[in-house]
């Protein structure tokens, strides 16, 4: 059985923040909920090799976050 996680969940500011479980096939970027560490998949989510989490969240991807977040002196928000 293939599954994609996609379902949102809402944060308190309104906005709508897609996790995904360690196990669930996945296709995108994806940022672990705990450290931080980031990864580009299209299969199963693999636990966090920096902290063994197995909670992940989708990134939301803009074609100029990066460059405008290095432009501005920080890191793109994520």
């Amino acid at each position: 059985m293939t599954r994609f996680a996609k379902e949102p969940t809402a944060a308190a500011d309104g906005d709508e923040v897609v996790f995904a479980a360690a196990g669930d096939h996945v296709k995108g970027e994806y940022r672990c909920s705990e450290c931080g560490y980031g990864i580009t998949v299209c299969r199963d989510l693999p636990k966090c090799p920096m902290c063994a989490c197995e909670v992940w969240e989708a990134v939301t991807w803009g074609p100029f976050a990066r460059a405008l977040a290095s432009s501005q002196g920080s890191r793109p928000k994520y």
